[in-house]
């Protein structure tokens, strides 16, 4: 995939969120995602000649160390991929997100949309991770004590690290403001609130088709229990 086809494609599909003079590309997403195209397709090549006997027998040995060689490059790509996609793409739409929480309306629509494209992005992201561990499923079976079960269980923590992470609440509850000093504190406990949870690049491991119209049970949690949930969320599934 070109860097061309993936910057006209975004293009097309944020244009509904940003305005067309002032079209919104991230070129750090679109240098690493090749990147990560590219290695993934070195790591094809050689998945489909080991899959359709096309390496002879004597040749086999020296090709699957080759191959292995290829998938741990294949996984530095996908990381520094994740990495960007994690920390500077959504954590920087979270921060804003909260800062704009006693914005108008109509700013808060704008931000909101802006995960039309962050989404688009985890979709091209969670496809490569897709396709990759389904090569090394089958790779790990007809060839098996030869080091994939071991590059299969990397990808996979790297997948379910990215498809944990990758939930996010996209509507939060409004901001209640607390006048200070001496005014009165009109805070209060309960108060019905809409809100919205989104799976971003679950498509292609059908996540967000099989949690369609999912009931969801929401809590209004103190900043430590937060801290503490967020310390413990991984470690803990």
């Amino acid at each position: 995939m070109s860097s061309s086809a993936i910057s006209d494609q975004m293009d097309v599909e944020s244009s509904s969120a940003f305005s067309p003079a002032e079209p919104v590309v991230d070129g750090a997403f679109v240098s690493k995602h090749n990147l990560s195209a590219e290695a993934y397709q070195g790591f094809k090549e050689c998945a489909d000649s080991l899959l359709s006997g096309k390496v002879a027998q004597p040749e086999q040995l020296a090709f699957i160390q080759r191959t292995l060689q290829i998938c741990e490059n294949v996984i530095l790509n996908f990381e520094d991929e994740k990495q960007h996609l994690m920390s500077d793409v959504l954590l920087v739409w979270a921060m804003k997100q909260q800062k704009l929480s006693i914005a108008t309306l109509h700013t808060q629509q704008l931000h909101y949309k802006e995960l039309d494209l962050i989404n688009l992005q985890f979709e091209y992201f969670g496809e490569l991770l897709q396709q990759t561990l389904s090569g090394l499923d089958y790779l790990k079976q007809y060839y098996p004590n030869v080091g994939f079960e071991e590059v299969h269980s990397k990808v996979r923590n790297l997948t379910h690290y990215f498809l944990y992470y990758s939930i996010i609440v996209s509507r939060q509850p409004p901001s209640v403001i607390v006048k200070c000093g001496e005014a009165e504190n009109h805070r209060r406990s309960r108060f019905w609130f809409n809100t919205e949870i989104r799976i971003l690049g679950g498509s292609a491991f059908g996540i967000d088709t099989n949690n369609e119209n999912s009931n969801v049970n929401c809590y209004l949690i103190t900043d430590e229990t937060a801290k503490q949930l967020l310390n413990n969320a991984y470690l803990d599934m």
